[in-house]
C-alpha cells in the first residue's frame, strides 16, 4: 500500500507575521497573497506557500512547473504533490503517486451546485442533510478533479464519487471543523501532520 504525506497549517497562527511570512516566499506567490484583500485570504494564502517552502523546498518561482491545464509538480521531478487551503488551513498532500487534496469549512453550502453532481449523488444528498456529509462528498469530487489536473468548469466528470468501481480511492479526516480529503490512484495510508508557526517560518 502507498502513502500520502498530508501537512496542514492552520494560518490563523500567522496573524502579525505577514510581512516575515511575504519575504519567505517566491515572487508569484508574494504576488498573489498580496492580491487579496482580506487578512484572512492572504495569511491562507501564505500558509500555502510556506508548506510547498518548508515540505518540498520551493523558494523560487523556477521551482515549480504548470502544467497546460494549471496543475502545478516539482520542475527537477520527484514527488507528486497537490495544494489547497479554505477556512483557515492550508493543505499539502505529497506522495508517490498523482494526488489530489481539497480542504473545506464544514458549513451548509449556498446553494446546492447540481451541474456538478450526478443524479444519484443528487438522490444521496437529498437524504444526508447534514453540512459534513455534503463536505465530504464536495472534498471527494475536488480532491479527484485536482489529482486529474482539471477543475469544475466545463469537465464532464466519468467517475462516481459514491457507486463502486471509481478510479479513484479517497481518504478523508476531520480537523478543527474541515474535511480534508486525498484523492489517489491506488489504496494510500494517510499520514497527518499539522506544522508550526516555528515549523514554517524557520
Amino acid at each position: 500500500m502507498g502513502s500520502i504525506q498530508l501537512f496542514l497549517a492552520d494560518a490563523r497562527a500567522l496573524a502579525g507575521r505577514e510581512a516575515e511570512c511575504l519575504s519567505l516566499l517566491p515572487p508569484s506567490r508574494r504576488k498573489k497573497a498580496a492580491a487579496f484583500r482580506p487578512e484572512d485570504a492572504r495569511l491562507l494564502c501564505c500558509a500555502a506557500g510556506l508548506l510547498l517552502r518548508r515540505v518540498l523546498g520551493v523558494t523560487r518561482d523556477e521551482d515549480l512547473a504548470i502544467g497546460p491545464l494549471g496543475k502545478p509538480s516539482l520542475a527537477r521531478g520527484g514527488e507528486a504533490f497537490s495544494l489547497s487551503h479554505a477556512g483557515h488551513y492550508a493543505a499539502l498532500a505529497v506522495s508517490g503517486q498523482t494526488v489530489g487534496v481539497d480542504v473545506e469549512p464544514i458549513r451548509p453550502p449556498a446553494a446546492l451546485p447540481h451541474k456538478v453532481f450526478t443524479a444519484t449523488e443528487l438522490d444521496w444528498l437529498s437524504s444526508h442533510t447534514r453540512p459534513e456529509e455534503f463536505c465530504l462528498l464536495w472534498t471527494r469530487l475536488e480532491s479527484a478533479l485536482k489529482a486529474e489536473g482539471c477543475g469544475l468548469a466545463g469537465e464532464r466528470r466519468t467517475f462516481s464519487l459514491l457507486e463502486p468501481g471509481a478510479p479513484w480511492y479517497w481518504e478523508s479526516i476531520c480537523h478543527d471543523g474541515h474535511w480534508i480529503t486525498c484523492a489517489a490512484r491506488s489504496p494510500v495510508e494517510l499520514r497527518f501532520k499539522v506544522l508550526s508557526t516555528a515549523d514554517l517560518l524557520r
